[in-house]
């Protein structure tokens, strides 16, 4: 399998093979270093006030068939027409110096800051935060989500503690994806969004090692029915940059809200429009939803 040699870009939908398209990103980081530092020092003080950026690592990913991805794709690109020009913006680049006209891409820092493409001076706001919303909601995929509290991944007893934290949320967000599939004998390949070289060589051996060898808990036939594991980036650079992969935005603008049910326990509105999309709703704690430890 030629995904398996090194990182690849996913540039099309093998329908007759595939059904499903998973599609991944993350919320926070899986860096162990500072709060490593914190502990050693017995800085409880600081260990309980860390931001939720910094204690709390979230992955999530979107799972869709081909028939919702292709008219979701036209949902948004008549979405990003409506309040930029063709769906563009020029994107300034610190490392050339000058702006670069891109596809916007709906990210969800920027859009809480209300920066570039969604400054209030550019577009009328609480309209796009409207249609957004419905656009999500409205939109037909489902999602799975897995969130580590690194400062008791750290500290308390359990099997996954020489690894990774991301590579951990990683497994354990395999296996619920191998439960979809499993039960509807379908197959799926699974997309991240790229993280850099180095790390997405690791990620990719560490998730070849699953599907041939099994996870922890399960073993290699729960993994059989993901087929292919691929990196992009939210701009398609073989494409100038006038494409975006709307799937990964996707992903990036309902982390947050299933990550602050997932610590709080509360549903805010972010929340509540997805809620229903959740992998096994509406019993998705475990599923949809995993927190660890």
């Amino acid at each position: 399998m030629v995904w398996k040699k090194s990182p690849m870009v996913a540039t099309h939908w093998d329908t007759k093979n595939i059904k499903y398209a998973v599609f991944v990103d993350e919320s926070g980081h899986s860096d162990t270093k500072f709060i490593k530092k914190l502990i050693k020092n017995e800085k409880l003080e600081e260990l309980n006030n860390l931001d939720y950026n910094e204690r709390f690592l979230t992955i999530g990913c979107v799972i869709f068939d081909y028939y919702s991805y292709e008219k979701a794709k036209n949902r948004i690109s008549i979405f990003k027409n409506k309040y930029w020009h063709e769906g563009m913006w020029d994107y300034y680049s610190k490392q050339l110096n000058k702006t670069i006209r891109k596809k916007v891409v709906l990210h969800s820092t920027d859009i809480k800051n209300e920066k570039g493409p969604f400054d209030r001076k550019v577009i009328n706001f609480n309209d796009f935060a409207t249609d957004l919303s419905e656009f999500l909601s409205e939109t037909n995929y489902k999602i799975i989500t897995v969130t580590i509290d690194k400062v008791k991944y750290l500290t308390q007893e359990h099997c996954y503690k020489e690894t990774d934290p991301y590579h951990t949320a990683v497994e354990m967000m395999f296996e619920r994806i191998g439960f979809l599939l499993k039960k509807e004998s379908a197959t799926a390949n699974i997309i991240f969004e790229t993280r850099g070289e180095k790390e997405n060589k690791a990620l990719l051996r560490y998730s070849s090692q699953i599907l041939e060898k099994g996870s922890y808990y399960k073993n290699s036939y729960q993994f059989k029915f993901i087929k292919g594991i691929y990196f992009n980036e939210k701009w398609s650079k073989e494409d100038n940059f006038e494409k975006s992969y709307y799937e990964l935005e996707i992903v990036d603008l309902i982390l947050m809200g299933v990550k602050k049910y997932a610590i709080e326990g509360k549903k805010g509105k972010d929340f509540l429009c997805i809620e229903d999309k959740l992998y096994n709703y509406p019993r998705y704690k475990g599923y949809g939803v995993k927190k660890y430890p």
